[in-house]
């Protein structure tokens, strides 16, 4: 967990600080690195999760002792936050630091929306970017560009019971499924009156 938090912490100190240097001139906000590129400035930072509010609250608060920039966490919920981020968007006026999600990324990315990091990232000294699966970094490359940096993901499984397979004779579930096949089976794995055979 300990490690989780300083990757966490050197992830997004990587990002603000390349954030921070760029201006953020795109958002007309608080310009964190002003026009001469020093650090400076606010940094509005936008997550959607006040599970993990705390936690990031330390991490930019350590930033914000080692650079001097200092930070505004917003928390903002689930039900809100792509609404405001695509309003803010077409406004020209997003947070300088925010989460993105994958099933959102690309149309971010290749809509010129975020900021190309890649000469950045290649070039730093604290990032390790190979710990990182290749598959979480490629969700966030867009024609051969790097825009984010992984933080964290999600793990997704599938539980089943053998017993209520095997009394149905249908094969256990495989990589093959798609969503219809799921759909096709729960319903031969249902009763009539809507509760699971065992």
């Amino acid at each position: 967990m300990r490690n989780l938090k300083k990757w966490t912490a050197v992830g997004l100190v990587a990002v603000m600080s390349v954030t921070t240097f760029a201006g953020c001139g795109n958002n007309g906000g608080n310009n964190g690195g002003g026009d001469s590129g020093e650090l400076g400035g606010e940094l509005d930072v936008a997550i959607w999760d006040g599970g993990q509010q705390a936690g990031l609250q330390q991490i930019l608060d350590d930033f914000t002792a080692e650079t001097g920039v200092k930070t505004n966490l917003q928390v903002i919920t689930w039900d809100s936050y792509w609404t405001l981020l695509e309003a803010g968007a077409q406004g020209g006026d997003m947070p300088d630091v925010f989460w993105m999600h994958s099933n959102e990324a690309v149309r971010y990315m290749s809509n010129g929306i975020l900021l190309d990091i890649t000469d950045q990232v290649n070039s730093s000294e604290v990032l390790e970017m190979d710990k990182f699966p290749e598959d979480l970094k490629e969700m966030y490359q867009y024609d051969g560009k790097t825009y984010a940096l992984p933080k964290d993901m999600d793990t997704v499984a599938i539980w089943y019971n053998k017993t209520m397979f095997d009394e149905a004779g249908i094969p256990y579930p495989d990589g093959s499924w798609t969503w219809d096949d799921f759909y096709e089976i729960a319903k031969q794995l249902t009763k009539d009156d809507g509760s699971l055979i065992f």
